[in-house]
């Protein structure tokens, strides 16, 4: 960009009459392209206007005008570091940076070979005193989305032309390039030095936007192809990284991008011009109806205490893997188990093994538009994030034993590894991949007794987004079995589509790297369809009130009575804050077994339903703009949930109103230690065979417990109790130990055990 063409000399003799101060504005256009176009001194400039313009001033004088003007003919810090940042972010890599020009107002200053040299020796010298950021937390944890996900689940459109907004404040200045610089349709030329150097230091730069967790401002310094590029090998990471810990010990040593596509995409892996389409359309054409529903059938997990001898459905335990043994990818029974030298391996060092040698992603690092080598030089400098990241990644994969052999590595016990690991919350993680077809309790069991002092359930129970861990455990509920929103159910969520761990399901029917997830992904959706879903189911429930006891059954557990931060509102007269309690807080959510297990169980741990919050109806069921009356009043969790039979229940289907009616029954019964019993039952020895089985067994005879519980007799409305099918029991309905294991509480064998249900079994001493 050129300025104007210059005024020719002033010969007016009217001149001489303004004021001396007046003259500058009527010359400034003359003075600044003397200066700068014709590149005189200001000695010089000061002699040619006092010669062609009859303008007689001082040298410093010049030199005033210029810093008020803006005017400098050297390139300031926040110039060179725009031009790296633009220039770096042009869509052809030899874009020549003789193509640029500072713009400033009227005036542009082009990119003479003198300010080419300004402009490496600066980078040259950011280069060698760069400062070595420290690694932020979590910062590989956050990629679990593909990119049309990603932009999703942000509600941003693919053809966004900058989805995640400006890299910065706007300098003053614009970078441009002269009608006069190459047309992007030349053919392409070799980048010159200063280019190189330029897409180096850019490269160093974004490495370190990512390694301090500034990852919105890395996305947004990128062009759209590099940003898709970003993202994706960003996940391809994440799923590496996924699947490594989640098969640690068994199968493949070194989960290579041949692998990770074959199991989780059941096909050969996409090349690197297969994952850059135009950024005008989605990154994958994959309808949703192509995509097949996972199966609507539940896993079980059962716990026992004694060996237990029954027909396996499943192979035993592979034996270890001899040499030249073949393995099936797609087949698990066939994978063996790692030999002693395979096992001395950890999975923080297979994550960093993994960055040094990219097998895990078709996109060669080389590629991309950050300098992958300052990662892996952070993750040298910074172990215990690294090892807090693995931690963490562990839990999200459910690997049960992974988690206990990292606890025992000594990272944990200093300060610094502490300190990485309080950041991610582990329990709150834990109960937001909670896996009832596997694992159970026993994650969050070893959590909160293993973890001490400063990440200890104490310290942590209360997450950065306000929410307790029973908080967390509610949302799994709600993210699983309702279509209830994120935004609906916290603030904290208001930003986002989807819920924490929706790519686990609690019942075990879906997986982060289940094909059918890794295609829902790939075609731009971020939710779990409502289709997937089904109702509060035995497994769910299993899973929830095993973790409740898991939580609350402690020595030094924490008040069941905390205030909740879910469904927090403000009343629309007076604005106080109105906070619910953990019964207030799951009377809002579902119904049948599911809640009547979790409530059960929640009065077991002395959850107290006569402890009133301050509530606002209208607040709850109606927008932020139609409450607006101060509405608010003290209400027990009872006198909450009759307000919701008044307000929706009424409108419900005959099965769901019959689960509420007993649910409000338990509120308002004291005598519930038959009921916990019994839940206690169902769930340990009932699961659906076929999808038309029903959701509840007979012996657990909803209509008749809700005649009983109006009728004051309990005992003789439970088939279970009075059919004398469960041994004995305390007063308060547990069977003298944390978990009701099924060998114990059976008094005749009844439970759908190996019967054509895929099961595991969780062996507790």
């Amino acid at each position: 960009m050129a300025s104007q063409a210059p005024p020719g000399p002033v010969h007016n003799p009217q001149i001489g009459s303004i004021p001396h101060d007046q003259r500058w504005p009527l010359l400034k256009d003359t003075i600044i392209h003397l200066f700068m176009e014709e590149n005189l001194t200001i000695p010089q400039l000061a002699a040619k206007m006092k010669q062609d313009h009859g303008f007689d001033a001082q040298p410093t004088h010049y030199r005033y005008r210029f810093k008020q003007w803006g005017v400098r003919k050297r390139m300031v810090k926040k110039e060179k570091d725009e031009i790296i940042m633009r220039h770096a972010k042009r869509a052809r890599e030899a874009a020549s940076t003789s193509s640029l020009a500072i713009v400033h107002g009227e005036f542009a200053k082009e990119m003479t070979e003198t300010r080419k040299k300004q402009l490496k020796r600066y980078i040259g010298d950011q280069i060698r005193h760069k400062p070595e950021p420290d690694l932020a937390s979590g910062i590989f944890m956050r990629w679990s989305l593909p990119y049309a996900a990603v932009l999703s689940n942000a509600g941003i459109p693919l053809d966004h032309p900058s989805p995640f907004g400006q890299a910065g404040a706007s300098p003053g200045f614009i970078i441009d390039s002269p009608h006069s610089a190459e047309s992007p349709l030349s053919p392409p030329t070799a980048a010159s030095p200063t280019t190189r150097m330029i897409q180096g230091k850019a490269k160093l730069d974004r490495a370190d936007l990512f390694i301090e967790g500034r990852h919105k401002e890395l996305l947004a310094r990128l062009s759209p192809d590099d940003r898709r590029l970003t993202v994706s090998w960003l996940h391809d990471l994440w799923m590496f990284s996924f699947m490594t810990v989640k098969y640690w010990g068994r199968g493949p040593e070194t989960w290579t991008q041949d692998l990770i596509a074959a199991k989780s995409l059941s096909q050969s892996p996409p090349t690197p011009g297969a994952i850059l389409p135009s950024v005008a359309f989605p990154s994958s054409t994959i309808p949703d109806e192509s995509i097949q529903a996972p199966s609507q059938l539940c896993r079980w997990t059962i716990h026992y205490m004694q060996p237990v001898s029954y027909d396996r459905i499943k192979s035993p335990s592979p034996p270890p893997r001899q040499e030249g043994q073949v393995q099936d990818i797609e087949d698990e029974t066939t994978w063996a188990t790692w030999n002693e030298q395979a096992g001395l391996r950890s999975p923080p060092g297979a994550i960093q093994g993994a960055l040094s040698t990219n097998s895990f992603s078709a996109i060669e690092s080389q590629s991309l538009p950050m300098a992958v080598s300052s990662i892996t030089l952070a993750l040298e400098r910074s172990e215990e994030e690294l090892h807090a990241e693995s931690f963490a990644m562990a839990i999200i994969a459910r690997n049960h034993k992974c988690i206990n052999d990292l606890l025992e590595e000594p990272k944990f016990s200093t300060a610094e590894g502490a300190a990485a690991l309080r950041t991610l919350y582990p329990l709150h993680l834990s109960v937001a991949h909670l896996d009832g077809a596997k694992t159970c309790c026993l994650i969050i069991d070893t959590l909160a007794v293993s973890l001490q002092d400063e990440v200890s359930i104490s310290a942590n129970y209360r997450n950065d987004l306000g929410h307790i861990v029973l908080d967390s455990l509610m949302i799994t509920i709600l993210r699983s079995h309702t279509s209830v929103t994120p935004a609906t159910v916290s603030e904290g969520f208001e930003s986002q589509s989807r819920f924490p761990g929706e790519e686990v399901d609690i019942c075990g029917r879906w997986d982060a790297d289940t094909p059918c997830v890794r295609q829902l992904y790939a075609s731009g959706r971020v939710t779990i369809p409502f289709s997937w879903k089904h109702v509060f189911c035995h497994t769910s429930a299993q899973a929830v009130c095993h973790s409740i006891t898991a939580i609350f059954s402690l020595p030094w557990s924490l008040d069941v009575n905390t205030r909740s931060g879910l469904f927090v509102k403000s009343c629309g007269g007076c604005r106080q804050k109105l906070e619910l309690g953990p019964l207030h807080t799951l009377v809002l959510e579902e119904t049948l077994f599911g809640a009547i297990a979790c409530l059960t169980c929640l009065l077991a741990h002395n959850a107290d339903p006569t402890t009133p919050s301050e509530i606002s109806i209208p607040a709850l069921f109606s927008p932020p703009d139609e409450a607006n009356e101060c509405s608010h009043r003290l209400l027990t969790p009872l006198e909450l949930a009759k307000e919701i039979t008044i307000q929706v229940v009424n409108d419900l289907p005959s099965p769901a109103r019959l689960g509420w009616s007993l649910f409000v029954e338990i509120l308002g019964f004291a005598q519930l230690g038959i009921l916990w019993a019994a839940v206690q039952t169902e769930v340990a020895t009932y699961r659906r065979l076929e999808e038309g089985d029903n959701w509840v067994s007979d012996h657990f005879d909803m209509q008749a417990l809700v005649n009983g519980l109006q009728d004051g007799e309990p005992s003789i409305r439970a088939p279970l109790y009075n059919k004398k099918m469960m041994n004995n029991f305390s007063d308060c309905g547990w069977f003298g130990g944390r978990i009701a294991y099924a060998e114990f509480i059976c008094s005749t064998y009844f439970m759908k055990w190996g019967i054509g249900i895929e099961h595991a079994l969780l062996h507790s001493p």
